[in-house]
């Protein structure tokens, strides 16, 4: 059936990233944002699209923060040139 023809097409990628302690996120962090932050670590590649002023900055910020205390390497933060 077409249900079943559509469901054998999704693809889900295996999560590759790590679980990080909630504590060890920026304090400035709202819930939601905490929440939105440990999902993407531990999926280790997610999109955030947040709503305008819902904390995407933050997001990100702690994403790059926990990555490069857990790597050990730095991390790299871009943004468009219209945006900067």
């Amino acid at each position: 059936d077409y249900d079943g023809f559509i469901a054998s097409k999704l693809a889900a990628a295996p999560p590759a990233g790590f679980d990080w302690p909630e504590e060890n996120l920026p304090a400035a962090m709202k819930p939601h944002q905490r929440a939105v932050c440990r999902w993407a670590l531990r999926l280790g590649r997610a999109a955030a699209f947040l709503a305008a002023e819902l904390g995407k900055t933050l997001v990100s910020l702690g994403f790059g923060a926990a990555g490069a205390a857990y790597t050990g390497s730095p991390s790299l933060y871009l943004c468009p040139l219209a945006v900067g």
